[in-house]
C-alpha cells in the first residue's frame, strides 16, 4: 500500500452500483417532502437525471409496484404515490434519515447452543466453511430473518479465513503484492526484521513457480492464485460452485476441490457463462439483505444491486479466459488484465 501511495495511487470507491437500497430512502424522501410524487416525476429527479443511472425503466417500475405490495407507497385515483401504512410509520420514524446500516452480525448455533456472534459481509452458502473461536465449523442452515447460522463441527484441510471483518481487496492491490514479490531489490522503507519476512515470502513465491502459473497444489485439492481483488475472487468462488466445483476463498488464493487439470477444465466452463445472469450465479447465496432497505426490494433487483456493489463477476469470466487462453497456447507469462 506504502509503494502505492508512493505512486499516487489510492483506492477508487465503486461507484457504478445499482444502489437500490439508498433509491428506496429517496423516493421515500422524495414522496414525504413533496406531500406525493408520480412515477413519472420520481424517474425524472432520481433516474433520469443521472443520480440512479444504473437503474433500468423495468427495475424501477419493479421496485415501484414492490414498494406498493409492502405498503411503504401507496398511489391515489390521480396516479399520485403518497407513503403507505407502514412507509408513513418508517417515514415518521427518526431512524429514517440515517440511509446506510453497517454488517449485522449472526448468531452461531450448534445442536441448539449458542456459540457466539459474528459479523457476516461476504457471499454465504450452506455447506461453507468458516472459522469460529479457532475452531472450523461447517454451515448447516441460515435464518436471515432470526440472523442465524446453524453450524456443525467441519473437518480435514486448511479451512477458509472467514471472519466477515476487513475491506475488500481491489484488483490493483493484489497485483503490486505480486509485483513486491517478483523483484529481488530490498524494500528501502522496512526494518531488517520484516525484510526477513519478505525474502522468505520471495523464495515461497519462486518455489511454487507462481512466476510462471497459477495454480499448486495435490490431486484433491488446488490453490489457485488468482491475484485479483475479494469481488472478482468471490464472483469465481460462486461460479466454481455453480460448474460443480466446491471452492473457497482464503483471500489471496482460492481453494478448489480436485485436481490442477479438473480446475483448468471448470475454469474454461466458467469462461463461457454470462456474467449478466445473475439469478443463476446468485443461487445458494443466503445473505443478499445487507443495506436497509434491501428488504423492500424484488428479489432480482435485490440480486442485482448486491452484484453490482459486491461482486465482479465479469473481472471473473475474464480471468477465466485469460487462464484457458494461456493454457491452450502453452504461455506462462502472467498478464495483468486490469485496467487503471
Amino acid at each position: 500500500m506504502i509503494r502505492l501511495l508512493i505512486g499516487n495511487w489510492f483506492e477508487p470507491p465503486r461507484a457504478e452500483g445499482l444502489h437500490a437500497s439508498t433509491l428506496v430512502q429517496q423516493i421515500l424522501s422524495v414522496i414525504a417532502q413533496q406531500g406525493g410524487a408520480s412515477a413519472a416525476h420520481l424517474w425524472g429527479g432520481l433516474v433520469g437525471s443521472g443520480t440512479f443511472k444504473s437503474i433500468s425503466k423495468t427495475d424501477f417500475f419493479s421496485l415501484l409496484k414492490g414498494l406498493g405490495e409492502k405498503k411503504l407507497i401507496v398511489q391515489d385515483s390521480s396516479g399520485l404515490l403518497l407513503p403507505g401504512e407502514i412507509g408513513e410509520r418508517l417515514i415518521n420514524h427518526y431512524e429514517f434519515y440515517s440511509a446506510f446500516t453497517s454488517d449485522e452480525e449472526f448468531r452461531l448455533v450448534r445442536e441448539g447452543k449458542p456459540l457466539g456472534s459474528i459479523p457476516v459481509s461476504r457471499p454465504l452458502m450452506k455447506g461453507q466453511r468458516i472459522i469460529f473461536g479457532g475452531r472450523r465449523w461447517r454451515v448447516l442452515d441460515v435464518d436471515i430473518e432470526k440472523k442465524v447460522i446453524v453450524v456443525t463441527a467441519a473437518r480435514g484441510g486448511q479451512p477458509p479465513q472467514f471472519d466477515g471483518l476487513g475491506a475488500m481487496v481491489h484488483d490493483h492491490v493484489r497485483e503490486e503484492m505480486r509485483a513486491v514479490l517478483t523483484e529481488t531489490t530490498p524494500c528501502p522503507f522496512i526494518d531488517s526484521k520484516a525484510q526477513e519476512l519478505l525474502s522468505e515470502a520471495r523464495k515461497s513465491f519462486g518455489s511454487l513457480g507462481l512466476a510462471d502459473k497459477f495454480t499448486y497444489g495435490s490431486d484433491s485439492k488446488t490453490h489457485l492464485v488468482t491475484w485479483r481483488g475479494d469481488q472478482t475472487n468471490d464472483a469465481l468462488v460462486l461460479m466454481f460452485n455453480h460448474v460443480g466445483m466446491a471452492c473457497e476463498s482464503s483471500g489471496l488464493a482460492l481453494s478448489v476441490g480436485g485436481s490442477q487439470k479438473d480446475v483448468a477444465d471448470a475454469l474454461a466452463k466458467i469462461a463461457e457463462l454470462d456474467p449478466d445472469d445473475i439469478e443463476s450465479l446468485l443461487e445458494g447465496v443466503e445473505n443478499l439483505i445487507k443495506e436497509k432497505w434491501d428488504w423492500a426490494l424484488p428479489r432480482l433487483l435485490l440480486m442485482k444491486s448486491y452484484a453490482s456493489s459486491q461482486l465482479n463477476f465479469k473481472g471473473a469470466v475474464e480471468f477465466a479466459k485469460l487462464f484457458s487462453t494461456r493454457r491452450l497456447h502453452g504461455a506462462s507469462t502472467f498478464v495483468s488484465t486490469t485496467v487503471h
